[in-house]
């Protein structure tokens, strides 16, 4: 068989790992926590806030954040079925928060915030940023950083948008 020629198909690759014991473990993970009984009484909530307001998609706003660990490496590996566990390494902690903001109908995406430790990075020299950078000590957000977020983007983004749909549609 000329290796150059192989194509490997899944089959293949299943029966490789089946023959000599590969399996796919965790190696390291965090169970998530939640309260699954107060998702319902919300979205009643929500729901009856929206029709006493008369608010439409284009009203709705939804901002979250979430992590990235930019030099993670995956939790996942191939291990021997006599493995128990897969030994991880200690795992990065160089990470960056990312917010994004956007109205339910998905036509008004606000300008992504993202928060690093660094005060000025030196990656962002020469450099026009196309998002919004602050730094906290950890790379976390914080109330300080959220609310001027708030208030020096949310709103004034927001305000233009409404302003420029209003006179568009006028």
């Amino acid at each position: 068989m000329n290796i150059a020629n192989f194509n490997a198909s899944d089959g293949w690759l299943q029966r490789f790992k089946t023959r000599f014991g590969i399996r796919f473990l965790k190696i390291t993970g965090e169970k998530l926590s939640s309260q699954p009984e107060l998702v319902d009484p919300f979205k009643q909530r929500l729901m009856q806030l929206i029709q006493e307001l008369n608010l439409n998609e284009n009203q709705l706003y939804n901002a979250d954040e979430t992590g990235l660990f930019w030099q993670l490496l995956p939790e996942k590996t191939y291990v021997s079925m006599s493995e128990k566990t897969a030994p991880g390494m200690k795992t990065a902690k160089q990470r960056v928060t990312i917010l994004g903001c956007t109205n339910a109908s998905g036509l008004h995406k606000l300008t992504p915030l993202v928060i690093g430790k660094a005060k000025s990075p030196r990656c962002f020299k020469n450099f026009v940023n196309p998002l919004i950078y602050r730094h906290s000590k950890n790379a976390w957000m914080t109330g300080e950083i959220f609310k001027n977020w708030f208030f020096k983007q949310f709103v004034p983004e927001v305000s233009t948008y409404v302003l420029h749909n209003i006179l568009f549609y006028a």
